[in-house]
């Protein structure tokens, strides 16, 4: 994937992951429907590749036979960002939990 490209992908998914972060109801339609929501950040997956949705609601990306360099590497970049999606739309089954790193002992300091 050229440079420009991908500079161009990354600014926008920028937007799309913050608004994601920030706004429970936006997080929720984006995982409900990922293709369509970044589309309306003027990202689409590229000329011919087919979107088919999957076991648990995943998506699953299709490049057309003879696909090239380029394309292959922009659908491995929907691949990461879907994969990050997925991964907002997972609710912590640890809720409640306090996540804290371990205290030192004295030992540690020697």
């Amino acid at each position: 994937m050229k440079h420009k490209r991908k500079t161009e992908l990354d600014e926008k998914w920028k937007q799309v992951a913050t608004q994601a972060v920030t706004q429970e109801e936006f997080k929720q339609r984006l995982v409900a429907n990922p293709v369509s929501v970044m589309g309306e950040f003027e990202i689409h997956l590229p000329e011919g590749v087919e979107a088919k949705v999957g076991i648990e609601g995943a998506v699953k990306l299709f490049p057309p036979d003879g696909a090239s360099e380029d394309v292959l590497e922009e659908v491995q970049w929907w691949k990461w960002r879907l994969d990050m999606i997925r991964q907002f739309g997972r609710e912590d089954k640890y809720t409640g939990v306090k996540h804290t790193m371990p205290e030192s002992s004295d030992e540690d300091d020697v």
